[in-house]
């Protein structure tokens, strides 16, 4: 088993449904997990573990992208998982000229997320970016997500995702795009996504 499958097979196990926090918005339901409980958390099993924050992306209608990238840290064995996240008002709506307490809130859902890619409270994103059955739009949804649609292709149609990146950016956004839904749909092929996303960092940063 790998570093990462070990990793995830011991966080994704935890139970974080007391730690959420919950908030109506009109006829949603949105659900948060405590950003400070799930560094905690990461520290209590990997405490060498560290995180970066990029850059923010200014949009061209002012709105801002934060992004942060978790490293996960034992003793020789490390990986990292990227993760962003729009700055946001009360109903998810993204704010134009965020200040800076807006800014710094994100920053911290942000991390938390990230934290969700290496399995802890993955489950309550689940639904947040999957394909919709119902949806008539379903199999171009899946394409431009890079999102298999037969088990039996899966391994190759993230080969050929991953493969198409050119540069670090592209290959955190194809992983982001990628893992949520194996997670919750084939788990069995998260280990390789993150064996093809190490390998193609490593590629790209030599």
């Amino acid at each position: 088993m790998s570093f990462q499958q070990e990793v995830w097979e011991c966080l994704s196990k935890i139970n974080v449904n007391d730690k959420v926090e919950k908030k109506r918005i009109r006829n949603n339901t949105l659900t948060y997990l405590s950003w400070a409980w799930a560094w905690g958390v990461l520290m209590e099993y990997y405490p060498e573990s560290t995180y970066e924050i990029h850059p923010d992306r200014i949009l061209p209608d002012g709105s801002v992208i934060v992004g942060v990238t978790v490293t996960i840290k034992q003793r020789e064995q490390s990986f990292s998982r990227y993760m962003w996240l729009p700055v946001m008002d009360c109903s998810n709506k993204a704010v134009v000229n965020p200040d800076a307490t807006q800014i710094n809130k994100t920053y911290m859902r942000c991390l938390t997320k990230a934290i969700g890619m290496c399995g802890l409270g993955h489950y309550i994103y689940a639904g947040e970016d999957l394909p919709n059955d119902d949806d008539e739009n379903q199999p171009q949804k899946q394409q431009t997500m890079g999102a298999p649609q037969k088990p039996t292709s899966i391994k190759e149609r993230i080969t050929n995702r991953i493969a198409q990146t050119q540069n670090q950016q592209e290959l955190e956004k194809a992983y982001a795009e990628i893992s949520p839904w194996l997670e919750a749909n084939h788990p069995e092929f998260i280990d390789e996504l993150n064996s093809q996303y190490d390998s193609r960092m490593v590629d790209l940063t030599r």
